[in-house]
Formats: structure tokens, C-alpha cells, sequence
């Protein structure tokens, strides 16, 4: 099932869904990013949203790499300010 579907899947069931978001430029810290993760995993983050505001820093793609490795929560892209 993509998210699409399970967003649309939970809404029919009356389920409530939660996400993180995880700002590129500000996730420098390797160790609160473990830390987050891993809270976010325990208790049951649904999504983690990936972008923010200018996303200038270029660590995008090691970011969502890590975030893979760490934890299976779906990765949502969110587009900055368009």
C-alpha cells in the first residue's frame, strides 16, 4: 500500500495518522537525529515529513539515507516554498 492509500485507508476508518518533521538544514546533529528516530519509532509516528522552508544545506539525500537506515516509517518529501 502506497501513503496515498494509507492516508485514504485510515480517513475511511475514522483513524488519525501523526508525522514528523525533519527540517534538512537544521538535522546537522547526528545524534538527536538517532535519538528522534528512535523516539519517533516507539511510539508509532505514522510518517516522517522531510523539507522545510529553503533546504539549502545539500544533505537532502544523505539525510533521507540515514533516515532509511534508522527506522521504516514511510519518508514524505515536503516541498519547500512553492
Amino acid at each position: 500500500m502506497n501513503i496515498l492509500e494509507t492516508l485514504l485507508a485510515k480517513r475511511a476508518n475514522g483513524h488519525k495518522s501523526i508525522a514528523i518533521l525533519i527540517d534538512p538544514d537544521k538535522a546537522e546533529d547526528d545524534a538527536r537525529l538517532h535519538s528522534l528516530l528512535r523516539l519517533a519509532a516507539e511510539n508509532c509516528v505514522d510518517f516522517v515529513f522531510v523539507g522545510g522552508s529553503l533546504i539549502t544545506s545539500g544533505n537532502i539525500s544523505m539525510l533521507i539515507g540515514r533516515i532509511r537506515k534508522e527506522t521504516a516509517i514511510p519518508i514524505v518529501l515536503f516541498p519547500g516554498g512553492y
